[in-house]
């Protein structure tokens, strides 16, 4: 498939969207790993997730050869499969409490590392 751009058509071939997709959906799975990323180590599973995200959608719009946009594809159906299994497993109730489990140890997480 070719991107059309303004500048160049840029070829897309891999398989990084779905290394994307197991990389999500293994950071909500496993939330208490740690990871180096970016020069900070002992970074938590889904602060890891959440930076790498955040990483490809600041270079969405870069003409660099990456599938920046394959990427946040993968992420998404990471997340969507592995909420698929949490509902399945645990119900909506329990769903809500492990998300704001989630976030309280993304916040817990991020005030750690920085301050």
């Amino acid at each position: 498939r070719l991107w059309k751009s303004s500048k160049r058509e840029i070829p897309s071939l891999g398989a990084s969207g779905a290394l994307s997709a197991v990389q999500m959906y293994y950071c909500l799975s496993f939330p208490h790993q740690r990871f180096h990323i970016f020069g900070i180590k002992d970074v938590p599973a889904p602060l890891t997730a959440i930076l790498w995200a955040l990483d490809d959608l600041m270079k969405l719009h870069r003409l660099d050869n990456i599938g920046h946009g394959t990427h946040l594809g993968g992420y998404l159906f990471g997340l969507l499969v592995w909420g698929i299994q949490a509902m399945n497993e645990y119900g909506w109730r329990q769903i809500w409490k492990k998300t704001l489990s989630f976030l309280g140890n993304v916040f817990e997480a991020i005030s750690s590392t920085y301050y």
